[in-house]
């Protein structure tokens, strides 16, 4: 079955920087259902399409605070939890901590220690 708003070629092994652009922008601004929904609407591969920074969809959504993100991202999409962004080489709770996003941080360091 096709989603309705997926680019043609779009595939599991996607890695393009328009869509995670597109991912980050719904990030920091929708809700937690919006996001869900974009995300798997917008791209194959959307977890784990980085922008031109390294940044993804687990490094936003902790940045930003949305642990119910964080934690869809983890349990659902099995997102690796110890990609660096290319900005800085931190991970999702690196930058997590660096915004002030204690939850979110919490959240990584309980998953991190279980893996």
């Amino acid at each position: 079955m096709e989603v309705f708003g997926k680019k043609a070629g779009c595939s599991a092994y996607c890695r393009c920087t328009e869509h995670a652009d597109d991912i980050i922008a719904v990030i920091t601004r929708g809700t937690t259902h919006q996001i869900k929904v974009f995300i798997e609407a917008c791209c194959s591969n959307g977890a784990q399409v980085s922008d031109v920074f390294g940044r993804n969809a687990l490094h936003m959504a902790a940045s930003c605070g949305k642990v119910d993100v964080v934690d869809w991202l983890i349990t659902e999409k099995h997102i690796e939890l110890k990609s660096r962004d290319l900005e800085s080489g931190w991970t999702a709770l690196h930058r997590s901590l660096f915004y002030g996003q204690i939850n979110s941080a919490v959240l990584l360091a309980r998953v991190s220690v279980l893996m």
